[in-house]
């Protein structure tokens, strides 16, 4: 599907050829070793209210993701059908997920200047995490945490409070995110002083007052 994987190659304008680094390969040969890779089968899955249609390759989702294994490789309808529906969850967030298994279990570095205060990469990122504890999948979710932190941190940042909010609706109580964002909420409320926004010190006040669970991290995290 295009808007999963898209690789950059230059055809050649006398043979069938293809330049992949420095170096021309066939493209048959490409084509070959993509069937390989990514195999034959496709399954369908739709995602939303919407219902937006994903195409996607099965060998590597099943291979990469145990929860879509079970479902289409085995007694479930879905398996006959080769076709899945995810009403409750995000196609943005879904796509995103589909990179990283297109990706072998990475993603491209966040870009800063498209994120905002409620929207953003940062924000699809913590909406993914929601979505890898929902499938129970530890190696995305894990993934996810360690490059959210080194993103932040590289960039002097923290979360919004529109992130952290997002996070605690999508997260289990006992989720390792929540201690990780109680801990940046604590040193952004003990950093506050004189020349903080006092719309920010008002959010964040409002924050801890609407949300029981944010506010008991929080004050675990300051004792």
């Amino acid at each position: 599907m295009g808007n999963t994987l898209r690789k950059e190659a230059q055809v050649s304008a006398n043979d069938s050829n293809m330049l992949v680094g420095q170096f021309y390969v066939p493209e048959q040969q490409l084509i070959n070793d993509f069937d390989r890779s990514f195999g034959l089968e496709m399954v369908d899955i739709f995602v939303g209210p919407e219902k937006e249609h994903f195409h996607v390759h099965k060998k590597p989702l099943c291979a990469r993701v145990p929860y879509f294994d079970k479902m289409f490789c085995g007694q479930f309808l879905e398996s006959e059908q080769q076709s899945a529906t995810l009403p409750e969850d995000d196609p943005i967030v879904f796509n995103l997920f589909l990179m990283w298994v297109y990706g072998d279990g990475s993603l491209a570095p966040v870009d800063f200047s498209k994120n905002t205060v409620d929207s953003g990469p940062i924000l699809d990122r913590i909406k993914l995490y929601g979505f890898a504890e929902k499938i129970c999948l530890t190696e995305l979710s894990d993934y996810l945490m360690t490059t959210l932190i080194s993103n932040l941190s590289l960039q002097n940042r923290t979360l919004s409070l529109a992130s952290v909010t997002s996070a605690y609706e999508l997260t289990r109580p006992e989720s390792p995110s929540r201690k990780y964002i109680s801990h940046s909420l604590t040193l952004t409320v003990k950093l506050s002083g004189p020349e903080t926004s006092s719309s920010n010190n008002i959010n964040i006040k409002r924050l801890l007052s609407e949300n029981e669970d944010i506010l008991k991290d929080t004050l675990e995290a300051i004792r």
